[in-house]
């Protein structure tokens, strides 16, 4: 491409050419732990309809420290109609929250 597109199209453009069965996506603001593409692998081969999403950990926007706190409230983050970002509980409407950090949301 030699026209600046913005990143879906960009995106977009990269997915025409792969060639393997599972396409991930990681930008360039992200790190990843040791083995964090694994467990996303695995619900994608139980299900190929599955969009694997991993847990997002915090960097301390004061201090650039590492944060992950298992026991706070289970929350997945997201856009509200305002586009405006928020955190958002995963427990579902039942109020049964997950067992493992690494089972799936809907």
């Amino acid at each position: 491409m030699s026209n600046r597109s913005g990143l879906i199209k960009a995106r977009l453009a990269g997915f025409d050419h792969v060639t393997g069965d599972v396409a991930v996506f990681l930008d360039a603001h992200c790190e990843v732990n040791a083995g964090w593409l694994e467990p996303l692998l695995q619900r994608v081969s139980e299900d190929y309809t599955v969009v694997a999403v991993p847990a997002t950990d915090v960097i301390g926007w004061q201090d650039s420290a590492y944060h992950f706190e298992p026991t706070q409230k289970q929350l997945r983050g997201g856009m509200d109609w305002n586009l405006i970002f928020n955190w958002m509980s995963m427990t579902p409407p039942d109020g049964r929250e997950r067992k493992t950090w690494a089972d799936p949301v809907k």
